[in-house]
């Protein structure tokens, strides 16, 4: 709930603009049951949040944020000669990686009149100007976690930068491929995933453009079969290894060669794996007055996607 402080502010500003005492308690009562409802986020369109694992673990004061790989090397000596000369040396080495944090951040306001006028009529201030301000910012994390933005020093799933591996296919899924070649690119994608992480990692996570879930959510697995292919392929997940296949409208259209294919994004969803970094998830500044309007700063800190095992990550291209 909105602290003491902030409530304080209110009360003062409200005795500025000389509103009575059921107007002052109107617009208190408001902005109490307005801060949960600000967090709230539209599932049905932006999957940021189902897609990439969150840490909100960074203070929000920090300008970046930097984590360490470790990688043993080194080998042992077998049989005749290994007590004999210099031992060989085992060891770790230690690479950094950092990523910048950069706020986000929009508003939203009313009038006094709006204020007086919603008292009077004993009606809600209209959610609208808050639901807004929130979708702007949830807008701008979506882009982030999937795109990045290059400009501000900032790294998404997509972004060239995480140097994920592609692979095309042959036949493109939405007519030409057969169902047995669909589900042999699957196949292929799990265990491409597997031999270039030396059979550390393994997908279980697909995410599709809408056209081609749709059609492996539609076509048969075999002619005069009510299993459909998607079906075949999570039903089969000791064999895939695959749990979930989802939609991602947008963001998977002609994203890759240059804008020019589509691609399904194999991949690990697993925190040590990938994760999105938000230090500070939205929060409503102390009001402000500028003329006839109480505005409300809204702000939140997003540090990009960070990618720490690429090769636990697939582009399957021309789908």
């Amino acid at each position: 709930m909105l602290n003491g402080f902030f409530m304080d502010d209110v009360k003062k500003i409200c005795q500025v603009h000389n509103f009575d005492a059921n107007e002052t308690m109107f617009f208190l009562k408001q902005l109490e049951y307005l801060e949960p409802t600000l967090y709230d986020f539209d599932e049905r369109m932006l999957h940021y949040r189902r897609d990439i694992p969150v840490d909100n673990s960074i203070d929000p004061g920090a300008a970046e944020a930097t984590y360490e790989m470790i990688e043993k090397v080194g080998k042992a000596k077998v049989g005749v000669g290994a007590y004999s000369g210099d031992l060989p040396r085992a060891d770790v080495r230690a690479t950094e990686h950092t990523q910048k944090i950069r706020g986000i951040t929009s508003s939203f306001a009313w009038t006094v009149d709006e204020i007086r006028k919603a008292s009077f009529a004993n009606k809600p201030l209209s959610r609208l100007k808050s639901d807004a301000a929130a979708r702007s910012v949830h807008e701008q994390e979506n882009d982030i976690a999937y795109n990045g933005k290059a400009d501000e020093g900032l790294r998404g799933f997509l972004s060239s930068e995480q140097n994920i591996n592609s692979l095309g296919v042959a036949k493109d899924w939405e007519g030409t491929a057969s169902p047995d070649e669909i589900i042999q690119d699957f196949s292929t994608a799990v265990q491409t995933i597997k031999d270039q992480s030396l059979n550390t990692r393994a997908p279980n996570t697909v995410l599709l453009p809408i056209k081609q879930h749709m059609q492996i959510g539609t076509i048969p697995r075999a002619s005069g079969s009510d299993i459909t292919v998607r079906q075949f392929i999570l039903e089969n997940s000791e064999v895939f290894g695959i749990t979930s296949i989802d939609p991602l409208p947008v963001e998977l259209d002609n994203a890759f060669t240059s804008g020019t294919e589509d691609g399904a994004i194999f991949y690990e969803k697993n925190p040590q794996v990938i994760e999105q970094r938000i230090p500070l998830e939205i929060v409503i500044h102390p009001v402000q007055i500028r003329g006839f309007e109480f505005i409300f700063p809204v702000e939140a800190k997003h540090g990009g996607t960070v990618i720490r095992y690429p090769l636990a990550c697939l582009f399957v291209t021309g789908i």
